[in-house]
């Protein structure tokens, strides 16, 4: 199996994972927000000397600019982990995590504009067909007539 596969099915379980233990700290009435502030201290706090120590290495292949780079993408995916954490708590999580899983769509189109590619057919059907997927799961009904809250 090809190591780009395992990994992606990694990350999918990991973000499951992350969406129902955020659910859970909801639901017990814990400060998601201050936690995820917390992790990220703390995984940067792991991190750094191992930064430093690579970076003070002749022919490093981290530069000051990797470095910046890395702390804005975290801050956007606390501020990302904020957000959904917001959206969990006034919803149910099953819609939220469909929405969210959407950025596939915005991730492919970024992608293609990045490398100058086209997306195979397949590629824009199974695109297609999951974003349809996503709407069926958000704009189901619970009760006939009623919305989903």
């Amino acid at each position: 199996m090809n190591l780009a596969i395992v990994m992606a099915l990694v990350v999918g379980v990991s973000f499951t994972l992350n969406a129902i233990s955020t659910q859970h700290c909801i639901k017990v009435g814990a400060d998601i927000e201050q936690a995820s502030y917390d992790g990220n201290l703390v995984q940067f706090l792991i991190m750094l000397p191992g930064f430093l120590v690579i970076h003070s290495q002749e022919g490093s292949p981290f530069t000051w600019t990797n470095f910046i780079q890395a702390t804005l993408i975290m801050i956007v995916l606390t501020l990302g982990i904020v957000f959904i954490s917001q959206a969990y708590n006034y919803g149910d999580a099953g819609p939220n995590e469909a929405i969210k899983n959407s950025c596939t769509l915005i991730q492919t189109v970024i992608t293609a504009f990045a490398t100058q590619s086209v997306p195979t057919a397949l590629q824009i059907t199974g695109l297609i067909v999951g974003f349809g997927g996503v709407l069926v799961i958000v704009l189901q009904t619970k009760e006939e007539g009623k919305p989903a809250e």
